[in-house]
């Protein structure tokens, strides 16, 4: 199964297959230092096996409409991940995650790609609210919500820890009506 959102002229976001496998795991393992600051899974995603498993794993959920998680595509090569972690359809709702190889971090590349998302999830799934957690000291990854007129709705404080210092997870909401305007 194939599925891509077009972004851009010269971004889209696609769903992966299994000989996607080894350009994930270079991505991962060239930005190591970095996504483990923000990312547990980066640590202990040791091998393209294992992120062979993991596409596996986000195609079923995609198919069972349980998360739609994507490898974004700039000029025609893979540069990150974007999706939605979580979908649920009972409460019509969706979590929104992100992460970009920092060769291509200051682009605008992953503001586009939630943009897009953003369109997909209130126009094609039929959301009614879409949401991103983040950590309060990224800056770069708190940005893409603030820019986009999401609502910082909550802090969960100090409930990331970084050696030995904790921080706030923040969580930014958006409502369907609040994008159609």
């Amino acid at each position: 199964m194939s599925f891509e959102i077009y972004v851009s002229e010269k971004i889209s976001l696609r769903l992966r297959g299994e000989d996607d496998a080894q350009a994930f795991f270079e991505i991962i393992d060239r930005n190591r230092e970095e996504f483990t600051k923000w990312f547990p899974w980066a640590e202990t995603t040791q091998s393209s096996e294992d992120t062979k498993k993991f596409i596996v794993q986000c195609r079923e959920e995609f198919e069972t409409k349980k998360a739609a998680d994507f490898g974004v595509w700039y000029e025609d090569r893979w540069v990150g991940s974007m999706g939605f972690h979580t979908i649920t359809t009972e409460h019509k709702w969706a979590e929104i995650g992100y992460w970009l190889d920092g060769r291509y971090v200051g682009k605008g590349i992953m503001t586009e790609c939630v943009k897009a998302m953003v369109n997909y999830g209130f126009n094609d799934l039929k959301l009614h609210r879409i949401q991103i957690k983040c950590d309060s000291i990224n800056l770069k990854s708190k940005s893409i919500p603030e820019r986009l007129a999401f609502k910082l709705e909550g802090v969960i404080r100090e409930d990331r820890k970084h050696g030995d210092v904790f921080s706030d997870g923040l969580i930014y909401g958006l409502l369907k009506s609040e994008w159609e305007k």
